[in-house]
């Protein structure tokens, strides 16, 4: 019965370029969530989550004028979650935001298969530019990553670090202002 409720979501498939990058993100999701990949099963199951909706009503606005407005229209019925906030124009496929409450995303540009937690800040500083997330970054909750910096692929940033600076690939930050605390697996002590 409840998979009715959410049925006429399915003729968004229409918009086909959205779509594609859609099943990635579901089957990223399903991944991040310890759950298999079941087709449409599993993207009713992340349609459920109000921060999923925010994704793929972002996917959507950026897949032409027709797809903006069926976005529109269903975010009326499906809302999605109100204090997550998406102003990233090039997001790559399978981004996870988990409990994403209060969270702020204004990034230049963020790579595949990043995960953001809840409270975070990624935005713009004195310069006006966001920063570069590349593939595989988690941030987590209560975060802060502001300005026009790089952040290397598969590097972790702490809850409540706070990153201005470019911070290499493969490392783990944390602190305020950010230091790297692990690099390539090993332990350090680095002021970025």
């Amino acid at each position: 019965m409840r998979r009715l409720f959410y049925f006429p979501i399915l003729g968004l498939k229409m918009f086909r370029r959205p779509w594609a990058v859609v099943i990635g993100d579901v089957r990223w999701w399903c991944e991040c969530l310890g759950e298999p990949y079941r087709g449409t099963d599993s993207f009713f199951a992340q349609f459920r989550k109000p921060e999923f909706r925010n994704l793929f009503y972002h996917r959507l606005r950026h897949a032409g004028p027709g797809a903006r407005m069926a976005a529109r229209v269903a975010s009326i019925f499906y809302r999605p979650e109100p204090t997550c906030r998406l102003w990233t124009d090039d997001i790559g496929e399978g981004l996870y935001i988990a409990h994403g409450v209060a969270t702020m995303i204004g990034a230049k540009k963020i790579g595949r298969h990043c995960w953001v937690n809840q409270q975070i800040s990624i935005g713009y500083s004195d310069s006006g530019e966001g920063p570069i997330l590349e593939d595989g970054v988690r941030v987590y909750c209560g975060a802060k990553v502001l300005g026009a910096i790089t952040i290397g692929r598969n590097t972790r940033i702490g809850a409540n670090a706070v990153v201005l600076k470019n911070a290499p690939p493969d490392c783990v930050l944390a602190g305020v202002p950010a230091r790297i605390v692990r690099r390539n697996g090993v332990r350090v002590n680095e002021s970025l």
